[in-house]
């Protein structure tokens, strides 16, 4: 007859300590760029150019928790296609730039990590889409330094525009 044998062998675990998880300093301060594409309407076909610049401050509990805050500067292409629901308002060029800043909520699973985050427009001329801003994004360490993200710029759940943002960590 046939006899075989099979052993079963024991699986390893990588502790989290030596997983994939950046060492990391209490405070950790980014800047981000991003850009975008927006569309006015279902109707318009046209879209526009937005981007954002961004300075964070990180404060880090521990590996897996963060807390942030910081300022945004906003340009929004797409301002000038408003102002025909507002024909008393004459176009400047300063009308598409937006300042803001933001607190938020950053866990993290290794070299990646949600930001859901809050903001507030100090400086908006026009004020269409409210003082209140919303981003919730998917965040990832490609090197010590570099990090690359999506996310999705909202006015109360309202989708605006997703956001393609590069970053960069000290």
């Amino acid at each position: 007859g046939l006899i075989s044998r099979y052993r079963w062998q024991q699986k390893t675990t990588i502790p989290l300590e030596k997983s994939t998880i950046l060492p990391f300093q209490k405070w950790q301060y980014r800047l981000f760029t991003a850009i975008g594409s927006k569309a006015t309407t279902k109707e318009q076909t046209a879209h526009f150019f937005v981007g954002d610049l961004e300075a964070t401050a990180l404060f880090r509990l521990n590996k897996i928790t963060a807390f942030n805050g910081g300022i945004d500067y906003f340009y929004d292409g797409s301002v000038k296609s408003y102002l025909r629901f507002f024909p008393e308002t004459t176009f400047s060029p300063a009308d598409a730039h937006k300042t803001g800043f933001h607190l938020g909520y950053e866990p993290f699973w290794g070299k990646t990590s949600i930001s859901i985050e809050m903001g507030y427009y100090l400086f908006d001329k026009l004020n269409i889409d409210g003082r209140y801003f919303h981003r919730v994004g998917l965040n990832h360490h490609f090197s010590k330094h570099l990090l690359a993200s999506i996310s999705l710029k909202t006015h109360f759940f309202k989708a605006e525009y997703v956001e393609w943002r590069l970053g960069y960590e000290f």
